[in-house]
C-alpha cells in the first residue's frame, strides 16, 4: 500500500518523541499515520481487519499523548471508547496497554484509587503476556499512585517489586550483551583463524610456486648444458672426424709421393751397386759409394714416409739390433763430405777410441 510502510516506522518514532517529550512531533507523526491509513483503506490497500488494528494502536498513542499534555479527560475518553471495541476486549495486549493510559489519566486527575484499579489490571495481563519491559512503567506507576495515597508502604513494596523487575532487565541485558559480546568474539575469532588459514594456504602456495619455479628454472638450464654438451661432443666428433680426415689425406698424399720417388730411386740404387762393385779406380769408386749412399740414405727416407700410416694405425714396429757407432758415424760423415770439399769447409770427424755398441733400429 501507498506509505503503509512507514506506519510502524513513524508509531515507532512518536513514542521515541514522547519519551523525549517531544510532544508537537509526536502529534505530527500520528496525524500522518491517521491520513496514511486512511488513504489506504479507501484504495483498498489495506483489509478492515488491518485497519482496525491500526486505528487502536493510533488511539492507544493518541491518549498517551493527551496524559503527556495533561489532558487527561481526553485520554479518559478516547481509552473508554477503546475498552468498548471488540479488538480491545479480545487483545490482551490492546487491553493492557488501554488500562495503563486509563490509570495515568486518573493519576493525573488525582483519582487514586481507581487510577490503582487500572494499574494493577494492566500489570496482571502485562504479566501474564510476561512483557518485562512494559512491567517496569506499571510497576513505577503504581509507586505514583501509592505515594499519591499516601501509602507509603505499598509503595515501598511496589518500589522493591519495581527495581526487582529492573534488575532482572538488567541481568537479561547484561546477558544479552555478554551474548552478544560472546558471538561476536567467536565469529571475530573463526574470521581471524581463516584468515590466518588463507595467509598459510597463500605463503604455502608461494612456496609451491617458488620450488615449482626453481625445479622448472633447474630443469631448463639443465636442459641447456645437457643441449651444449651434446652440441659440443658433436662439433669435437665433427673435428675429430675431420682431423682424421686430413690425416689420412696426408698419409695418402706422403704415401703416393713416396711411391713416386721410392721408384726412381731404386732405378738409380741398383746400377750404382753395380758400378761400386765393378769401379777399380780409387777414387771413381769412393764418389760411386758415395752416390750409392745417399741413395740408400734417400730410399731409408722414402722408406719412413711410407711407414706414416703404420705409425697412425699403432702397427709400425722398430727392429732394434746392436750397431756399432764408429761405422754409423762413418757412414753419416762420408755422406756430406763432397759437399764440404765443394764448400771448402773443414769437415772432421771425431771418433772415440774405444768402440760403442748402439742397440737401435737403423732403418728408422
Amino acid at each position: 500500500g501507498k506509505y503503509l510502510e512507514m506506519v510502524p516506522v513513524l508509531l515507532n518514532m512518536s513514542i521515541l518523541f514522547k519519551k523525549q517529550h517531544l510532544l508537537d512531533s509526536t502529534e505530527y507523526n500520528l496525524t500522518l499515520v491517521q491520513e496514511i491509513i486512511d488513504k489506504n483503506l479507501s484504495l483498498d490497500h489495506i483489509s478492515k481487519h488491518d485497519y482496525q488494528d491500526y486505528q487502536i494502536v493510533l488511539h492507544i498513542n493518541q491518549a498517551a499523548l493527551k496524559v503527556e499534555q495533561a489532558k487527561y479527560e481526553k485520554a479518559l475518553s478516547i481509552a473508554n471508547t477503546l475498552l468498548q471495541e471488540e479488538a480491545v476486549i479480545g487483545n490482551k495486549y490492546f487491553h493492557a496497554n488501554v488500562q495503563q493510559v486509563l490509570a495515568e489519566a486518573k493519576l493525573g486527575l488525582q483519582r487514586y484509587s481507581a487510577a490503582h484499579e487500572q494499574a494493577v489490571k494492566a500489570r496482571d495481563f502485562k504479566q501474564e503476556l510476561s512483557i518485562e519491559d512494559d512491567m517496569l512503567q506499571v510497576m513505577e506507576l503504581l509507586v505514583e499512585i501509592e505515594v499519591g495515597r499516601a501509602n507509603f508502604e505499598a509503595a515501598f513494596e511496589y518500589q522493591k517489586a519495581f527495581l526487582a523487575v529492573k534488575d532482572s532487565l538488567s541481568k537479561a541485558e547484561r546477558k544479552e550483551v555478554y551474548q552478544a559480546l560472546m558471538v561476536e568474539y567467536e565469529t571475530e575469532k573463526r574470521e581471524r583463524e581463516i584468515n590466518e588459514l588463507r595467509q598459510q594456504q597463500l605463503v604455502n602456495e608461494n612456496s609451491r610456486n617458488l620450488l615449482l619455479a626453481a625445479i622448472v628454472g633447474i630443469s631448463i638450464v639443465a636442459l641447456l648444458i645437457i643441449v651444449f654438451l651434446r652440441f659440443r661432443a658433436r662439433k669435437n666428433r665433427e673435428l675429430f672426424e675431420q682431423s682424421r680426415e686430413v690425416d689420412r689425406m696426408k698419409s695418402r698424399f706422403f704415401t703416393q709421393i713416396s711411391h713416386e720417388l721410392r721408384t726412381p730411386l731404386t732405378l738409380i740404387h741398383g746400377p750404382l751397386e753395380q758400378l761400386r762393385e765393378q769401379e777399380s779406380s780409387p777414387e771413381m769408386k769412393a764418389k760411386v759409394d758415395l752416390m750409392y749412399e745417399g741413395t740408400t740414405r734417400l730410399l731409408q727416407l722414402v722408406n719412413k714416409v711410407m711407414d706414416l700410416s703404420k705409425v697412425q694405425a699403432g702397427k709400425l714396429e722398430l727392429q732394434a739390433a746392436p750397431v756399432l757407432l764408429t761405422p754409423l758415424m762413418d757412414s753419416i760423415f762420408s755422406f756430406f763430405s763432397s759437399r764440404s770439399e765443394e764448400k771448402e769447409v773443414d769437415y772432421q770427424r771425431l771418433v772415440p777410441t774405444q768402440e760403442i755398441e748402439l742397440y737401435l733400429d737403423e732403418d728408422k
